[in-house]
């Protein structure tokens, strides 16, 4: 994958994950059935696929757990 579509991928993705913040409507995450979040993200971006929307939340995952790892060593230091 060219540097110019990852770049794509990722703002993609930076999209959806608005749109998923969006559609839960500050409910937590755990307590909502995805099913119940999709007719509302494909109402948002008609576009994209149920594909799309579960590699948007594996992406999600990881930049968090990312990020909590990178506070966790700053703490070490």
């Amino acid at each position: 994958m060219t540097v110019t579509r990852l770049h794509a991928r990722y703002a993609r993705f930076h999209a959806l994950e608005h749109v998923y913040k969006l559609a839960l409507a500050g409910r937590d995450p755990a307590s909502v059935h995805i099913r119940t979040l999709l007719p509302e993200i494909f109402r948002l971006v008609p576009d994209t696929s149920v594909e799309e929307v579960v590699a948007m939340l594996r992406w999600s995952a990881r930049k968090s757990f990312r990020k909590a790892d990178a506070l966790e060593a700053s703490r070490r230091r």
